[in-house]
């Protein structure tokens, strides 16, 4: 063992991965067990400067062995678990799924997941789509890299330029900057500030304070001592057991732990004065997980992931059974690959690049390059499962005719249609925002029966209500001119020689005045703001605005001399059960696929009662409800007949959208009838 070796060091990697595995076993007991990640953080930041600390000082630093005790240290496990896992995701993931792990691999590989993740996790680490990505736990893994990279260039530049007793101060501002800048993104961009290494930075920054300041920090009496170790794991374990998915993260909340670990770090320097909590953490239990926690680490998420792919619901003794395997695991890969490619199978620094980090990028670019060109692996279905497959990802000719979300005056009546299109007049105008598009699978269908030419024009979070103003969630309240401005236009074209016998509205309806119910987006309020009445930005509010904009829209269309049709919204899962019914079918699972039609109603109360007052002032208007095809007496469903009706938690996929349609066809007379 180094003479830098403490046990208690161990102790703490053990309670900072079984804190870690703990939370994502989703043990109820530790809700803040992700600030497992923040302890490694800080041991890291600790022991990664006391060794440079220690050889720059005595000039014997070189970045060549500095890398290779890096690489000999992390990289053989690691490769040889990803071979793994990347046979398990292969057998595993779906193809859309089997995509985003070839590159999320890759990324790991280049040390840059984190940023992979930041920009691929939905709405952040705490997403419940995250749960099913193999790789996600090697952000971390990628924010420490990033720091080996970045701080031994710190430290010899500063041994040169700045002088010795004031590198100390240097390393304490840069940790109170990045810990504000922490705080200040967990609060306005909580997904940047959580895997981005400038705001994970102070926790590096404060083990390595600690380091810096090891020898000079003064000899506590033995009871201080005691006492400080016992307040130390208070702040760890206290942040592990009252932190939540829903604290901010990391900010001020992380330096507690942080702190904590420090704490122990000190209360642990001398052998002959340590505090009680550090001898307790020092039992051979815990130096055993300690010594694994590596091997752990990486083990631990891959099987809960493909746990969780596979629809596997653990009871608690199961989970601890599911531990007590990765323990196992964790102890055959230290064992078999950990210790001898780190002390045994030494190569030179130029034969370990290219063996350990040079050969897996390339194969990790194959293997991608595969996944891509056959479809994320498709053949290995069944062709009844393939067709539920291509269902999913089918796309609206909207959409594929670039007719979606582009400027308005790109949303030409030339191309931009539907329906019967041996006509050359146009009959019917659909607009509205990505539900809308995401229904012209059923409006297809119907016109196509009453041989009428339809004109879509389509775009993310716009539906058409004249007057109205939308502040969007991604712009913290900042006005999407936008809106207005496509509101505008479609009142001029409304209004304009060209006639229509349908204008159709459509949209998703709730979101605009009870915000968007998608458990992996936070802040997700869409703010209406009538132009003439300014009021306070809220929920409230924007049910008001919204009730007068579509009066307005409504009021414009019969002008016009049209008949105003709306369509309903379809039922809105929260949850992405878009592929449960194929998962269902390819393990043999009973994974419930549907959603309670209570909660339904319950989430468009408010708007069917806009609609219901809508109908009394204005009796033309002709609504069709896609849930009336969707729902029964007690349920919504995300399949119907084993096809797959959506593309993700709240919109229709083409072929779903066309079933809808052509059952609603059968079931109910066509509203499209020109009197």
């Amino acid at each position: 063992m180094s003479a830098l070796y403490r046990k208690d060091i161990d102790g703490l990697r053990a309670i900072a991965v079984l804190m870690v595995v703990f939370y994502h076993a989703e043990f109820s007991f530790i809700s803040g067990g992700f600030i497992g990640v923040d302890v490694f953080f800080v041991i890291s930041g600790y022991l990664i400067t006391t060794v440079l600390l220690r050889d720059v000082e005595s000039n014997s630093f070189s970045f060549a062995q500095f890398y290779l005790r890096r690489l000999r240290r992390l990289m053989p496990a690691f490769i040889f678990i990803s071979v793994l896992t990347t046979i398990g995701a292969t057998v595993l993931l779906l193809p859309s799924a089997l995509i985003k792990y070839s590159e999320s691999l890759l990324a790991a590989f280049l040390s840059i997941s984190n940023l992979y993740f930041w920009k691929n996790s939905g709405g952040g680490y705490f997403s419940p789509g995250t749960d099913e990505l193999p790789l996600l736990h090697t952000w971390s893994l990628s924010v420490e890299e990033q720091y080996y990279v970045l701080w031994p260039l710190f430290l010899v530049i500063s041994y040169r330029y700045v002088k010795r007793n004031r590198l100390g101060g240097v390393i304490a501002i840069l940790a109170v900057v990045s810990l504000l800048l922490s705080q200040w993104l967990a609060i306005t961009k909580p997904t940047t500030a959580y895997f981005f290494l400038p705001t994970r930075a102070f926790e590096l920054l404060m083990g390595g304070g600690v380091a810096y300041y090891y020898s000079s920090l003064p000899t506590l009496n033995r009871y201080v001592n005691h006492f400080l170790s016992f307040t130390g794991m208070l702040f760890v374990l206290g942040s592990g057991f009252i932190l939540t998915d829903e604290s901010t993260f990391p900010g001020v909340n992380a330096l507690f732990p942080c702190l904590g670990v420090c704490i122990l770090i000190y209360t642990g320097r001398n052998r002959h004065n340590t505090g009680v909590i550090n001898r307790i953490i020092s039992i051979r239990p815990l130096v055993f997980i300690g010594l694994i926690s590596y091997s752990l680490y990486l083990w631990h998420w891959p099987v809960f992931a493909f746990l969780n792919v596979a629809g596997i619901i653990l009871l608690d003794h199961e989970k601890w059974f599911v531990i007590f395997i990765l323990i196992l695991l964790a102890y055959l890969t230290w064992f078999i690959i950990e210790q001898p490619f780190r002390h045994k199978y030494k190569f030179r620094f130029v034969k370990t690049l290219i063996s350990y980090v040079m050969f897996p990028v390339v194969a990790c670019i194959g293997y991608a390059f595969f996944i891509y060109n056959s479809s994320g692996y498709i053949n290995r279905f069944s062709p009844k499962v393939i067709l539920m497959i291509d269902a999913i990802n089918s796309r609206s000719e909207n959409r594929n005719n670039h007719c979606h979300n582009t400027k308005f005056t790109n949303q030409t009546k030339d191309r931009c249609t539907l329906g019967f299109s041996e006509k050359s007049e146009i009959d019917v105008l659909i607009v509205g925002d990505s539900h809308a598009d995401a229904v012209t699978g059923m409006v297809d269908v119907l016109l196509k029966d009453g041989e009428l030419k339809g004109y879509v024009i389509t775009a993310n979070t716009m539906i058409y209500l004249p007057g109205v103003v939308s502040y969007e969630p991604k712009g913290q309240g900042q006005e999407n001119k936008a809106f207005l401005r496509r509101g505008n236009h479609l009142t001029q074209l409304i209004a304009s020689e060209e006639k229509f016998n349908f204008i159709v509205l459509a949209g998703r309806w709730a979101s605009y005045i009870s915000g968007l119910n998608d458990h992996d987006k936070k802040n997700g309020e869409i703010y209406l703001q009538d132009i003439k009445v300014k009021g306070d930005l809220n929920l409230f509010n924007s049910a008001i605005n919204f009730e007068l904009g579509m009066d307005r829209a409504i009021s414009v269309i019969s002008r016009a001399g049209a008949i105003p049709v709306i369509i309903e919204s379809v039922a809105e899962f929260g949850l992405d059960k878009s592929d449960c019914v194929i998962r269902n079918k390819i393990w043999a699972n009973n994974q419930n696929c549907s959603i309670n039609i209570e909660s339904v109603k319950s989430r468009q109360k408010k708007v069917n009662e806009i609609f219901a007052n809508l109908k009394k002032k204005y009796p033309s208007i002709i609504f069709i409800d896609p849930k009336k095809i969707m729902c029964g007496k007690t349920l919504c469903y995300s399949s119907l007949n084993g096809v797959p009706l959506y593309k993700d938690d709240d919109h229709f996929n083409h072929v779903g959208s066309k079933i809808v349609g052509n059952l609603y066809l059968k079931k109910y007379s066509n509203p499209f009838v020109i009197p």
